[in-house]
């Protein structure tokens, strides 16, 4: 064979090759394009629900994801209007940091998740479980506090989840609970409203965290009594509403709230943590509430360079103003409590720090019972009844209990 036929033969060996090669690489793209499209999501994506929509629910799009892989963000947009449900888990996805989930922004009343009941007679809100940094924006939810329907919680996130919601875009009315944050969970959302929940408004317990500054929680009124229903709760019973509530270990970050019509209006238990500066709490049973190595603060902002103008929390019509029990403590500088029994009010070995406050129209201003102690330097009583008890300070009374002013 001539050096110009093998020259031939090797050209078209090699023009073979490439072309069995090409017709590979093109198999293998046209498997990674349908992994991709099965088992991943390699561009920005929405995924609408609603009627006639793709999807006919969150569950839905969400579950289309799970098992995929999210190389980019991913929008589960919700249409306006009312969307009926039992209750549904978000869970199983380790790419939730790609997941937003979004309703109305501007109108969260507009796109609303309500919530009826199932077999048994309840229902059970929106919960994450296990997902971390997944965002939830724009959603009025309702709930119900009935026997025909009760709503154990409207939104639930647990087990370590961490979800975050646009400001003002998340609307809570109705049900036992309103907002519950527990074991070790995040979550953060300012100007939160809430509304006639029958139980609580806010809970954060067993080592949670939220951020919700300018939170504003309507109860349904202190002495609004609601049963029970015995089939759920083993007996039948009656509850009262409370507000927000920071226990077992959880921190509750609540800047400037504005809580009315419950029996307890921010409550820290059992070494809960609750920054509540400059709140506004009005027509509960007892404003602010410490007990069990719990901790409220209530710092004020007074004028100085910078900031001319004067911030104080305010506590207006309630049977205990700021009240500390049990080992409690509550730090309260320059706070006002207006028109309630009990002003400032420390029992059973608890603290209160009030320098420089104001109790105005109280039965009692400050009162120190059971070797509790009340630090009342700069303090200004005015008409009330009592404005100290003990009435001397430093002098020990009402069972080894004292005020220093």
């Amino acid at each position: 064979m001539s050096l110009s036929e093998q020259l031939t033969d090797a050209i078209a060996a090699q023009n073979a090759l490439t072309q069995a090669v090409a017709g590979k690489m093109g198999q293998i793209d046209g498997r990674v394009e349908q992994f991709i499209s099965q088992w991943g999501i390699d561009g920005y994506t929405t995924l609408e629900v609603g009627a006639g929509k793709p999807f006919d629910s969150i569950p839905a799009a969400w579950d289309s994801l799970i098992g995929k892989v999210l190389k980019a963000d991913v929008l589960i947009k919700v249409a306006d209007g009312v969307h009926t449900t039992t209750g549904f888990t978000l869970h199983s996805q380790p790419f939730a940091h790609r997941v937003r989930i979004e309703g109305n922004i501007g109108n969260p009343a507009a796109c609303q998740i309500k919530f009826t009941p199932d077999g048994g007679g309840a229902s059970h809100g929106v919960i994450f479980d296990n997902v971390r940094n997944v965002t939830f924006s724009g959603f009025k939810l309702i709930g119900d506090a009935t026997d025909q329907n009760w709503t154990h919680r409207s939104l639930l996130i647990v087990q370590g989840s961490r979800v975050w919601s646009a400001p003002g875009s998340v609307q809570i009315e109705g049900g036992g609970m309103g907002l519950v944050v527990e074991h070790g969970s995040q979550y953060e959302c300012s100007n939160l409203h809430i509304s006639n929940t029958r139980q609580w408004g806010a809970l954060i317990g067993s080592g949670a965290r939220a951020s919700l500054p300018s939170l504003r929680l309507a109860g349904p009124g202190k002495d609004v009594r609601t049963t029970l229903p015995a089939r759920i709760f083993g007996t039948e019973s009656t509850t009262v509403p409370h507000g927000l509530a920071a226990i077992d270990t959880a921190q509750c970050w609540a800047g400037e709230a504005h809580i009315t019509g419950c029996w307890h209006g921010a409550h820290a238990v059992q070494n809960g943590y609750l920054w509540c500066d400059l709140v506004k709490i009005e027509h509960c049973g007892n404003g602010c509430y410490a007990a069990a190595g719990g901790v409220v603060w209530s710092h004020w902002s007074p004028v100085a360079p910078g900031n001319p103008v004067e911030k104080r929390s305010r506590i207006v019509d309630a049977v205990n103003g700021f009240f500390a029990d049990i080992g409690g403590k509550i730090i309260a500088p320059g706070a006002i409590v207006e028109q309630c029994e009990n002003g400032f009010f420390a029992a059973q070995q608890a603290l209160i720090h009030a320098v420089d406050s104001i109790a105005h129209n109280c039965t009692t201003g400050y009162s120190s019972h059971g070797q509790s102690t009340v630090l009342a330097y700069g303090a200004n009583p005015s008409e009330c009844t009592t404005n100290f008890t003990p009435p001397n300070s430093d002098v020990p009374g009402n069972g080894n209990a004292i005020i220093r002013r």
